[in-house]
């Protein structure tokens, strides 16, 4: 049975894991280090696990004031 979670909670996160995913997208150069710190400079964060494991992740920062979402992440184009 699959456990699909979504959560925002940055201390439950396995850095260990967000690392390979950076690198299975070609993003080599993150460190533990650096994915540590854009998280941490993000205002908004949330993390998808199945089975406990992380399985995607997004971030976003913002001014506060405005908020646009461009369309195309939306229709998945």
């Amino acid at each position: 049975m699959m456990d699909l979670k979504i959560h925002s909670d940055f201390s439950k996160v396995n850095l260990d894991e967000m690392k390979e995913i950076y690198s299975s997208v070609g993003w080599t150069k993150h460190t533990k280090e650096i994915i540590k710190q854009v998280f941490e400079a993000s205002n908004v964060f949330l993390f998808v696990t199945v089975n406990d494991q992380i399985v995607g992740f997004g971030r976003a920062i913002t001014d506060g004031v405005l908020c646009q979402i461009p369309s195309r992440l939306l229709k998945g184009a």
